[in-house]
């Protein structure tokens, strides 16, 4: 009976692969939950009171500018009450605060 020999590179090679194939997995998870880090995900809900218009950009829908506008609201008209009041800053319109109405938050009571 004749026995074949497979060659010594392709045991190689075969042996690399399963070496490398879980990293390339990990990598290729890593890289998808890479561009939430980047773009500053968030940890927890905003307080919309004490947030500065760095932290509030963050939240989806709202700009630097937007964001600026919530703290110039804020300055000039206090703390917010609920979370639904930042309707009343320019920009913020129902269907923004329906996007964000989960991840703000204006304090403990």
């Amino acid at each position: 009976m004749k026995t074949k020999h497979i060659p010594a590179f392709l045991l190689v090679l075969f042996a690399a692969f399963l070496l490398l194939a879980p990293q390339s997995a990990m990598c290729a998870e890593e890289k998808a939950a890479q561009p939430a880090m980047k773009a500053g995900a968030l940890s927890g809900p905003v307080n919309i009171n004490t947030a500065t218009a760095e932290e509030l950009a963050k939240l989806p829908g709202i700009g630097p500018k937007i964001a600026e506008e919530i703290v110039n609201y804020r300055k000039e008209h206090g703390a917010f009450k609920t979370p639904r009041d930042i309707v009343n800053v320019k920009g913020i319109g129902d269907k923004k605060y329906e996007a964000i109405q989960d991840k703000i938050t204006v304090g403990t009571p």
